[in-house]
């Protein structure tokens, strides 16, 4: 069988390799929280984690997907904001 690898097993991997102390900033609203806590828990890392930053502006997947369709850089500038705290708060 193939390998099959999901986005979030992907992004804290990478994020292990190359640091400490990692933060994730996503654009799924903070309703999917279960989320990143079961996956960073199911790899042991999650007292590495800093933060988990929701940067998403509703409360649903269906508004996510209304924002990003609908090309405003609102959503690219909170992801850089974000980004920016995390690291100012310790995250590498």
């Amino acid at each position: 069988g193939l390998p099959v690898v999901g986005a979030a097993e992907a992004a804290i991997a990478a994020a292990t390799a190359h640091g400490s102390r990692f933060a994730v900033v996503t654009v799924w609203p903070s309703s999917m929280a279960w989320l990143y806590e079961a996956r960073l828990r199911r790899h042991g890392v999650a007292p590495r984690c800093t933060d988990v930053a929701y940067v998403g502006t509703g409360t649903s997947v269906e508004r996510l997907r209304a924002d990003v369709a609908a090309g405003d850089d609102t959503l690219t500038a909170a992801v850089v904001r974000a980004c920016r705290a995390v690291a100012d708060a310790g995250a590498e």
